[in-house]
């Protein structure tokens, strides 16, 4: 092996060891508070409602919650919000919006996904 057969593989296995770090330690969100806490947990039903079968099952995608917060009166998210779903008054306290990474294997990032914390009643 040469030389730089070495380096180049050194610095794959550096870019590997990265990106299990960052996958794992420095992207999941953990919460702050209480109502963090519960909207996390909140959105962590609704995405498993929502994603399911297929390579989900399987453990082959995988979601994460890597950016939790808090919803703003004027946030261009809530107001598609509430036309899509047709409300005409929605509280925004206590709600969260939330961006969802979908990996491959766990650990290669391939998608991204907004969620707002909505409560069945």
């Amino acid at each position: 092996m040469t030389k730089r057969e070495k380096v180049y593989l050194a610095a794959t296995v550096a870019l590997i060891l990265f990106l299990l770090v960052k996958s794992f330690v420095l992207d999941p969100v953990r919460p702050g508070n209480e109502t963090e806490e519960a909207a996390l947990l909140n959105i962590e039903k609704a995405m498993d409602e929502k994603f399911v079968g297929g390579l989900y099952d399987y453990k082959i995608l995988v979601n994460r919650v890597v950016k939790l917060e808090p919803l703003k009166e004027d946030d261009s998210m809530l107001k598609a919000f509430i036309k899509n779903n047709n409300i005409e008054t929605f509280d925004v306290e206590g709600k969260y919006k939330a961006k969802i990474r979908k990996y491959f294997l766990g650990i290669l990032p391939v998608g991204e996904e907004k969620i707002i914390n909505v409560e069945k009643e």
